[in-house]
């Protein structure tokens, strides 16, 4: 049986700033569609919080050049 995903997933603002899509799927499987209460975005977005678009699952930022 398939894990359910998180309910953020298709709306999440992060993922479009992936310049590639292949990095972006890494994270969907490890948080999105597995253990997604790990999720700093979701955390943040549960507790009605400002979610920052930059802000990776992992609590991280990501860097963008």
């Amino acid at each position: 049986m398939e894990k359910q995903s998180c309910a953020y997933l298709e709306d999440c603002s992060m993922f479009k700033l992936f310049s590639m899509q292949s990095s972006a799927k890494i994270f969907i499987q490890n948080y999105c569609k597995s253990d997604y209460s790990e999720c700093a975005r979701k955390k943040l977005n549960n507790n009605e919080k400002e979610v920052p678009e930059d802000l990776l699952p992992s609590g991280e930022r990501l860097v963008i050049k």
